[in-house]
């Protein structure tokens, strides 16, 4: 082989080795993770379409149950209306009140089942105010020193109260001030990806139902 065409070759090899190297480079920018702020917003759009099905799911389970109870609350049978308002209050506590209002508004107004009805709706108000307020327990550590720095990161991330829970011993920060629990659902769903993944809901009613504040800046559960 001529000094001509062995120096041709070695040119196009080396022209072909800085062609393949620019072409892995070019496919692992195209192909690799994603700049922080595009997965922020991804991440964002998961959590958003997430929360949206959550929303449409609980939408068509109430509808559901509505729809079953509405006959049963307008009927003639004693039996049916008692345990279709027994369901609304058992299922849905906190809505149970604008679901018999809208049911007896179609019934005349001296009726004996709108009657009955306006009784349970008033019930159904007393109902609500003892169910009480939902949360959702962040985290769950051993000191309060712990706590407090959680329920600071958790502060400059969410835009609902955040408050700290004495409970079995451990100190446990709660994001509060959710008025019915599929809310709170839905936001766990948001918080379980900005804060802590093992994030749940609780009735505090139930979860801590002797809370006393503390000087110490908790609530303490006596138990």
């Amino acid at each position: 082989m001529s000094d001509a065409a062995t120096k041709y070759l070695t040119n196009v090899t080396a022209i072909l080795s800085v062609t393949a190297v620019c072409a892995v480079a070019w496919l692992a920018f195209r192909d690799g993770p994603a700049p922080a702020p595009v997965r922020a917003a991804e991440q964002r759009d998961a959590t958003s379409l997430r929360q949206i099905q959550f929303a449409a799911q609980q939408d068509r389970q109430r509808q559901t149950v509505v729809q079953a109870c509405i006959p049963r609350l307008l009927g003639e049978s004693e039996g049916d209306r008692r345990s279709a308002i027994a369901m609304l209050f058992a299922l849905y506590p906190n809505d149970a009140k604008n679901i018999l209002q809208s049911a007896s508004a179609s019934l005349p107004e001296r009726s004996k089942v709108r009657a009955t009805l306006h009784d349970a709706t008033l019930r159904a108000e007393s109902l609500a105010k003892l169910t009480g307020e939902w949360a959702v327990v962040l985290t769950n550590d051993p000191t309060l020193a712990d706590a407090g720095a959680a329920a600071y990161r958790s502060r400059g991330l969410l835009s609902t109260p955040v408050e700290i829970y004495r409970r079995d011993n451990r100190f446990m920060t709660l994001a509060v001030g959710y008025p019915c629990r599929a809310d709170a659902e839905s936001a766990a769903i948001a918080l379980r990806d900005r804060v802590q993944d093992t994030a749940f809901v609780v009735n505090l009613r139930e979860w801590c139902p002797n809370r006393a504040c503390t000087t110490r800046g908790y609530y303490d559960c006596g138990q």
